[in-house]
């Protein structure tokens, strides 16, 4: 791949654009906040404003690659989209190309993320490859030899909405106990708004400050992803599973939570040989992958990321 594509991460509580070539970021980052009820035309807005951040740069470019955390049609229209609701049903596609003039490619942010991390992070020469986010929501992509593990509705359909715990939380998606309503920035706003934590980010903050209260949903997550991982790992039977997107930030305790309970509650001869690791590139494999993902349609013959 050469040359380089305007990638957009619209996610559940901003957006971000930046260049991306074929080795990774190549501008620096622009990004806005987002609220939960934008309609199409604020986000339209929103998305011209920070273009300009990039305006000069982005003359060189032909392609844009979008980073969005819903279930989507193939041609990039909005099937269900819990976080931002205002956004169901859009052709995102047609909305980039309203706002940059530029044709676009438009795939879920675990996808974006999964293809960054195996080109350009630890998923690099994996034959079975499985890269989960969590963000404002929680996904899970799998690769094989490259090519993204497709069903006939979605990448894995929506795999943050296993249920994990039967009793627990209720989901924005009208389920009981899933992933994303115990182990997702929207859950942590959740749970730690009774507490006095005034977002997401706080109650991971605390958490690594040793807060009790905020170490028990760090806790409760680490032990939702283990559980998930181990359901995931019965059927795919990855070697490596990356975890990305903003609740790594709590580091380490949180995989090592999850590496318990994924071997409490799995298949031995599915989760005994898997190598659970941080995401190499964080919170902006989403963004990267975005733009990977354009950067590999403007080649006349491209193989690598699609879906089987």
């Amino acid at each position: 791949m050469t040359g380089l594509a305007i990638a957009v991460d619209i996610g559940g509580s901003g957006v971000r654009l930046a260049l991306v070539s074929a080795e990774g970021l190549a501008s620096p980052v622009a990004q806005r906040s987002l609220e939960a009820g934008v309609t199409p035309v604020e986000l339209a807005t929103v998305l011209g404003e920070v273009r300009a951040e990039i305006e000069t740069a982005a003359r060189t470019v032909s392609a844009i690659g979008v980073s969005f955390p819903a279930l989507l049609e193939t041609h990039g229209r909005v099937t269900t989209i819990q976080n931002l609701p205002g956004l169901a049903g859009i052709d995102v596609a047609q909305l980039m190309r309203a706002v940059f003039g530029l044709p676009a490619e438009v795939k879920t942010d675990g996808v974006c993320g999964a293809i960054a991390e195996s080109r350009l992070g630890d998923g690099r020469g994996v034959s079975r490859f499985l890269s989960v986010l969590l963000g404002t929501g929680a996904s899970a992509t799998m690769l094989v030899d490259g090519a993204v593990v497709d069903t006939a509705f979605g990448v894995l359909g929506d795999a943050g909405h296993i249920t994990v715990d039967p009793n627990g939380p209720e989901c924005l998606c009208g389920g009981v106990g899933c992933l994303e309503a115990l182990a997702s920035g929207a859950a942590f706003a959740r749970a730690g708004k009774p507490l006095g934590f005034a977002s997401a980010s706080e109650v991971i903050r605390q958490a690594r400050a040793g807060h009790p209260r905020a170490n028990e949903i760090a806790n409760q997550a680490g032990v939702s992803l283990g559980r998930a991982i181990a359901i995931w790992a019965s059927l795919l039977w990855p070697e490596i599973v990356t975890v990305g997107g903003g609740l790594m930030a709590l580091g380490e305790p949180l995989l090592a939570t999850a590496r318990n309970e994924m071997r409490r509650v799995g298949l031995d001869d599915a989760v005994e040989r898997i190598e659970l690791i941080p995401g190499r590139l964080g919170s902006y494999g989403p963004l990267i992958g975005a733009g990977l993902v354009a950067l590999q349609a403007m080649e006349p013959n491209r193989e690598m990321g699609n879906p089987r």
